[in-house]
């Protein structure tokens, strides 16, 4: 009898369902470039026995259906989500920390409990780890926030004091103007590094020219936030390619579809580091390939934040 019983158990596990969660994902998106299909196309080879269902914003159905799971690829998808009340669970893709942060804050009173973003611009985390991979903890650096970036405050004191790094925030209520940005920067005469964030208050097209124009003259490193960046003088940014992007939305729709738990894995090394040979050549550093760059970074944040 007692055979009989483990026998109807093993069967019992054998017909129960591999996955907690076998509804639809809906991958939302404005429009489809080459950035969003590519992504799409990534997720749907990950999951081919998935019903992932691509959905332009163009449409005016709605997009409130029973049981989904959705992908919100870009600002207005995140934007059209929280319109229509939606609580989740969603997945907020290709949309940087500022933008997500303001968005929500757009929807005070939404139920976002079960909402994820992957976020497309570079950690804190990671960049100070890549500042101390550089220079170790001989330089100080100066961080620029506006009103948009101010939340960040605390966060950014946190994560230096875990990695040993002195950290000089300004803060700027203004929009700074090409002609008043020298004038601006004054406080960080005395700095070495400027870990530049994501933030059109302070870095756009008008100012960016007068920003590394400055650096130069000050003899001061730009660090972030972008490859676009770098390439226009700035020193050397992790960043998050699309592969990276895919990486980490894959692995959190994995880990939710077993678990029916929405969280982040842990991606050791999911992320790239572009450095500028040519602005590192004119300051004279002796700074390692990329790969050692890299490898470095990851046994940074292993060693301080057990990542």
């Amino acid at each position: 009898m007692r055979f009989q019983t483990k026998i109807t158990l093993a069967l019992l596990l054998l017909l129960l369902p591999t996955s907690l969660y076998a509804g639809p994902i809906y991958f939302l998106s404005p429009k489809t470039n080459d950035t969003t299909a590519l992504l799409f196309d990534k997720i749907q080879g990950a999951f081919p026995e998935r019903d992932l269902i691509l959905v332009n914003l163009a449409s005016t159905e709605s997009l409130k259906k029973d049981g989904a799971f959705y992908i919100a690829a870009g600002n207005r998808a995140l934007e059209r989500v929280l319109e229509e009340q939606i609580k989740g669970p969603v997945l907020s893709v290709l949309v940087s920390r500022v933008a997500y942060h303001q968005v929500l804050e757009s929807f005070p009173e939404a139920d976002t409990g079960k909402y994820l973003p992957v976020y497309a611009d570079p950690s804190l985390e990671h960049q100070f780890a890549l500042i101390k991979a550089l220079f170790g903890k001989k330089y100080d650096i100066g961080v620029m926030l506006s009103s948009k970036t101010l939340y960040m405050q605390r966060n950014i004191n946190a994560v230096a004091r875990k990695l040993e790094l002195y950290v000089d925030i300004g803060i700027y209520k203004r929009p700074l103007s090409n002609r008043h940005v020298i004038r601006r920067f004054k406080p960080y005469d005395d700095v070495n590094i400027i870990l530049a964030l994501p933030d059109s208050t302070i870095y756009n097209e008008e100012t960016i020219r007068g920003v590394i124009a400055k650096a130069y003259r000050e003899n001061q490193f730009i660090i972030g936030y972008s490859k676009a960046l770098v390439a226009a003088g700035g020193l050397a940014t992790v960043y998050y390619d699309i592969d990276h992007t895919a990486r980490s939305a894959t692995k959190a729709l994995e880990h939710y579809f077993n678990t029916k738990t929405l969280t982040l894995p842990d991606l050791r090394g999911n992320f790239g580091v572009e450095i500028n040979r040519h602005v590192a050549d004119t300051y004279e550093l002796d700074i390692d390939f990329t790969e050692k760059v890299h490898e470095k970074i990851i046994t940074i944040l292993e060693e301080c934040c057990g990542q």
